[in-house]
């Protein structure tokens, strides 16, 4: 099993909401720009969800959720912009950003995120980010 960091959110569509449950269950997959499709993760694999523009309202990088891929591959999408998807599920949530853990927590380098659709955590990052999760 592995583990990775996803932002959900953009520069431009930033995801710092304080109460952001309303918002993940309308989007039950993660989707790819053409470059990274997302070929790298396998089913089982956990995805660690980081809420893209949350240093700007709450100080730090946050993280919100853990999520698990359940498509046995990456399939095509509609978007022009996301051309690709894999379905996921939710695991573990914090309900409000405010409260959630930083990048720092798991030890991330929040510029390491940027621009990117995904990055590798290790297997002890990846545990951390969950333990902090379930507190």
């Amino acid at each position: 099993m592995g583990y990775f960091l996803a932002p959900a959110g953009t520069l431009q569509d930033p995801w710092d909401i304080d109460d952001w449950m309303a918002e993940l269950p309308n989007n039950p997959a993660m989707l790819f720009p053409d470059n990274k499709r997302g070929r790298a993760m396998q089913r089982g694999d956990r995805v660690i969800r980081y809420a893209a523009g949350s240093p700007r309202v709450f100080g730090s990088g946050r993280f919100f959720a853990s999520q698990e891929v359940v498509s046995r591959q990456t399939e095509p999408h509609e978007d022009s912009r996301w051309p690709w998807r894999r379905e996921v599920r939710l695991r573990l949530a914090q309900p409000f950003l405010s409260q959630a853990p930083t990048l720092e927590d798991i030890g991330v380098d929040p510029k390491s995120v940027r621009r990117q659709p995904y990055i590798n955590l290790t297997p002890e990052q990846g545990q951390r980010a969950e333990e902090l999760l379930l507190r």
